[in-house]
């Protein structure tokens, strides 16, 4: 999920993937990843990770 901000959407294709698949969402500010990391916690989301990173520069590698 690029742009992941608080992850609604990463939460959503969590739930598609299920417990074998995994999800990474990629924001730019350490805020938005604080706040999505802790929407995964309460949430329960195990298979969701966050990285900092830019969409120009993904910290994926290929």
């Amino acid at each position: 999920d690029m742009g992941s901000g608080a992850s609604m959407d990463a939460f959503l294709s969590a739930r598609e993937v299920g417990p074998i698949g995994k999800v990474i969402g990629v924001d730019m500010t350490a805020p938005m990843l604080a706040r999505a990391r802790a929407n995964a916690e309460r949430g329960g989301y195990s298979n969701v990770e966050f990285r900092l990173g830019e969409i120009e520069n993904l910290p994926i590698a290929d």
